[in-house]
C-alpha cells in the first residue's frame, strides 16, 4: 500500500486555516456610534465633573432669582407709570386767563404771623407772641410774664381781633393763675371763628387781678 504525504506534512508546516476572516471595512465606510466604546473615566475626573455641574446649577438658580426680582421691579414701575399717565389723561385742562395766557392761581393765605413782644398793661408782658390759623379759629401762643411788683393768684386778660374794616370779628377772655413776680407762664388761647389772615388788628388787654 502506497503512502501519500502532502506537501505541507513533508515540509513540517501547518495547513492554512479554513476559518473565514471578517471582511475588511473600506476607508469610506461610515463608523457607527455603537462601535465606539469609550474608555472608563477615572474616579477623580468624575468627581470634578460632578462638582462643576453642581456649580453651574447653583449659578443658574441665582441668575433666575435675580432676573425674577428685576422683572418684578420693572413690572411695578410700569404699573406706576401707567397709573400716572391715566391720571394725567383724566386731569382737566389748565385754566386760561382772558389774555390767553395760562392762569396762575393766587398764593394760599398766610396761616401764621409772628408778633414778638406786646405790653398788656399793669406790668404784664407777652413774649414770643404769634397767632395762626387752626381748625377752630386763630390760636394765640407765646408767654406771659409778671413784671409787676407783686405776685398774683390770678389775672384776667382779653383778646380781641378786628378785620380790615375795624370790625370786631372775635374775642376771648382767659385767666393766668399763681404767677409770681418775674415768672412767666405759657400762653395758648384760641379765638374761635376767624382765620389768622382775616385779622388786621388785635389787642390783648389786662382786665383785672386778684
Amino acid at each position: 500500500m502506497a503512502l501519500s504525504v502532502s506537501y505541507f506534512e513533508a515540509a513540517g508546516a501547518e495547513e492554512p486555516s479554513t476559518e473565514k476572516l471578517p471582511p475588511e471595512k473600506s476607508p469610506s465606510e461610515e463608523v457607527k456610534l455603537e462601535d465606539l466604546k469609550p474608555e472608563p473615566l477615572g474616579d477623580m475626573f468624575g468627581i470634578k465633573l460632578l462638582e462643576k455641574i453642581i456649580e453651574l446649577e447653583d449659578a443658574f438658580k441665582y441668575l433666575a432669582k435675580e432676573v425674577g426680582q428685576i422683572n418684578e421691579k420693572l413690572t411695578k414701575r410700569i404699573d406706576e407709570l401707567e397709573e400716572k399717565l391715566t391720571n394725567l389723561e383724566k386731569a382737566p385742562p389748565a385754566p386760561v386767563s382772558a389774555t390767553g395766557e395760562p392762569y396762575t392761581p393766587p398764593p394760599p393765605p398766610q396761616k401764621r404771623f409772628e408778633v414778638g413782644e406786646l405790653h398788656l398793661g399793669s406790668g404784664f408782658t407777652a413774649y414770643n407772641l404769634a397767632y395762626e390759623t387752626t381748625e377752630k379759629g386763630t390760636a394765640f401762643t407765646g408767654e406771659i410774664k409778671n413784671g409787676s411788683s407783686a405776685p398774683v393768684e390770678w389775672v384776667e386778660f382779653e383778646i380781641t381781633v378786628f378785620d380790615e374794616d375795624n370790625k370786631l370779628i372775635g374775642a376771648k377772655r382767659f385767666r393766668v393763675t399763681n404767677l409770681h413776680v418775674g415768672e412767666s407762664t405759657p400762653l395758648d388761647e384760641t379765638v374761635k371763628g376767624p382765620e389768622a389772615h382775616w385779622i388786621k388788628k388785635y389787642e390783648i388787654q389786662f382786665l383785672r387781678r386778684s
